[in-house]
């Protein structure tokens, strides 16, 4: 069994104000507003032949601007997973204004406690241990 991670697709989904054509409304910014919304990781792998079992596992692990603690997200794949896959793991609007906006991450693909794949952003290791 083997996977590997080809590609981390990170965004932010803006919950602001939408667009009124026409408007000429000036609005403040609210206190707060750079850390609105959530954000996205889209994972894109690959589990090689002959695939994952049940029970495999994407887990991010984010390390956010206003919290000494990494916070873990799992996603655990109910059937079996072969070839190209893209799964999706977010941060929550309410987690953000908690904690910041995500600093630092790091991806895994494991099965039964194994990593089969990892991938973490440039600056994780200046605030994990590996």
């Amino acid at each position: 069994m083997t996977a590997e991670i080809l590609e981390v697709h990170r965004s932010l989904a803006s919950t602001g104000t939408p667009v009124i054509p026409g408007a000429s409304v000036r609005r403040f910014r609210e206190p707060g507003a750079e850390t609105a919304g959530s954000e996205r990781f889209d994972i894109r792998w690959v589990a090689h032949p002959p695939g994952l079992p049940p029970g495999a596992i994407v887990q991010l692990e984010a390390i956010q601007v206003h919290s000494p603690t990494v916070q873990n997200q799992v996603m655990r794949l109910a059937g079996r997973t072969a070839g190209l896959t893209l799964t999706t793991l977010e941060i929550s609007a309410r987690q953000i204004q908690r904690a910041g906006r995500v600093h630092a991450w790091r991806i895994s693909i494991a099965w039964r406690g194994h990593i089969l794949a990892r991938q973490s952003s440039p600056n994780w290791s200046q605030f994990s241990m590996p």
